[in-house]
């Protein structure tokens, strides 16, 4: 008995130190490809440009900002990430370095994510007053740092949900707006994806599919929420039916992520955690948030950046309501081959139509603003 317990420590012993050494290696592994992207970042970085991070303390809530660009006078453009609680500082390294070449580029780790998440107080959660006001105090801030006016707002996902709530209130300090996969209504998004599926499996002919969407589609009408099962059939379904929409996989998500320059394995923690903070946002961007009861008068140029094979914001619904809004300039523009990722499925075709575009969107609010003095 005694030589089988030795084995069986031994063996358990081995297996242990086998994990850690396969740990350290990968450890060692990502370490390498963390420096090499921060090396593409920073190399050859002019001296007329910025790059710092700080904390910054807004309405009691301490908050982490990351502030980036070659030259700065350049316009500031401020990104606001998707979610609510998914930063994009761990994918910035895959295409921000030519952003920068354009613009001084800011990014914010919202309430209770990423490096702001350790500031968070557990027990609370924020309101999308709180939220909005947040982020004016943090564009007041950086106005304030680099003494310009107006900034580029530019949402990503939800981003986009608390950006147009955001640009609603306070017009004055934004220059122009862009939203990537703009978020036009949680609701009518889920049942126009339902319905284009129905559609797809109608012509396959299958009974099944049909008789599932037809229950989620009753669900999603009622406002009942998905249990487990739901979010399963759904998933499973999109995945079937549509084969073309761009979707990176978990396993792509986390490389990604893990070559981030700017955040730690323990900083990794908080940028996947959908955490309890966040469940007021979460119930207004799926049972509250609706453009089409907002004002769709800007005072601002409006541009849309749109996935043709996003399922998550389809564009059919967007397209409506990008012809209904009635602003000094405003584009919209597909990104060929891009889901709802675009930023980490094609970041050369994203960035391209993102500077173009942000671009044409100042000179046309330049041109605006130059009729408006005469």
């Amino acid at each position: 008995m005694k030589r089988l317990f030795k084995y069986i420590f031994r063996i358990i012993l081995i297996a242990l130190f086998t994990v850690f050494l396969c740990s350290s290696f990968v450890y060692l592994g990502m370490s390498q490809i963390q420096l090499g992207n921060e090396r593409k970042l920073n190399e050859n970085y002019p001296k007329t440009g910025i790059r710092e991070e700080e904390y910054v303390t807004v309405n009691g809530r301490e908050y982490y900002i990351n502030i980036r660009g070659e030259n700065k006078k350049k316009p500031v453009m401020i990104m606001v990430h998707g979610g609510p609680g998914v930063p994009m500082m761990s994918s910035i390294h895959m295409y921000q370095r030519e952003l920068e070449k354009n613009f001084v580029v800011v990014n914010w780790d919202q309430y209770a994510t990423g490096k702001s998440y350790e500031f968070a107080d557990p027990n609370f959660q924020i309101s999308i007053k709180q939220d909005i006001s947040d982020l004016n105090g943090i564009i007041n801030h950086i106005r304030k740092k680099l003494n310009v006016n107006k900034v580029i707002v530019t949402g990503f996902s939800w981003g986009t949900v608390l950006s147009m709530t955001y640009i609603q209130n306070y017009p004055e300090h934004v220059a122009a707006y862009i939203g990537v996969g703009q978020s036009v209504n949680y609701k009518r998004e889920r049942l126009a994806t339902l319905k284009h599926m129905e559609d797809v499996a109608v012509v396959l002919k299958s009974r099944r599919k049909i008789s599932v969407i037809k229950r989620l589609t009753k669900k999603s009408k009622a406002g009942i929420p998905f249990n487990v099962k739901d979010v399963f059939d759904y998933k499973m379904l999109k995945r079937k039916l549509l084969r073309y929409e761009k979707r990176l996989s978990v396993n792509e998500h986390i490389r990604i992520a893990l070559a981030s320059p700017y955040y730690s394995l323990w900083d990794q923690r908080y940028s996947v955690m959908l955490n309890a903070c966040n469940d007021k946002l979460r119930h207004y961007m799926k049972k509250e948030y609706d453009v089409e009861k907002m004002s769709k008068k800007f005072s601002m140029p409006i541009v849309f950046l749109s996935g043709n094979r996003d399922w998550d914001s389809p564009y059919i619904l967007l397209q409506k309501y990008f012809q209904e809004i009635d602003a000094p300039y405003k584009k919209m523009r597909f990104l060929n081959g891009c889901g709802h990722s675009p930023f980490k499925e094609d970041p050369k075709q994203t960035v391209a139509a993102l500077v173009t575009e942000a671009n044409k969107a100042l000179n046309a609010a330049s041109r605006i603003n130059r009729k408006t003095q005469y």
